[in-house]
């Protein structure tokens, strides 16, 4: 046998070895992410439970009512308003107002 062709078949079993170990890695890194989820989502369930996170108080009607006064207050404002006319002349320089 040839020094080369050993070489490349000593080549090619190493590589298939290695996308072996690469292959399980990948796997067990798959596992462990799924059982760090399952984790996380239960820590995080505990935690909703034991703060009362999940428990909001109300609207009050009266800040609702002002909300909606100040919102509308506001688009009438905007509504009202006339747009600015920027005026350009031929050479894309500002111009006065004439």
């Amino acid at each position: 046998m040839d020094i080369i062709l050993v070489g490349i078949i000593v080549g090619i079993l190493l590589n298939l070895v290695l996308l072996k170990a690469i292959l399980e890695l990948s796997r067990q890194i798959t596992e462990e992410l799924q059982e760090l989820d399952g984790t996380l989502a239960q820590a995080i369930g505990k935690v909703v439970e034991n703060l009362g996170i999940g428990d909001f108080e109300p609207v009050n009607p009266i800040q609702a009512a002002l909300a909606q006064l100040m919102t509308s207050k506001i688009q009438g404002i905007k509504d009202q308003q006339a747009p600015i006319e920027i005026n350009r002349s031929d050479n894309g320089f500002f111009a006065k107002k004439q």
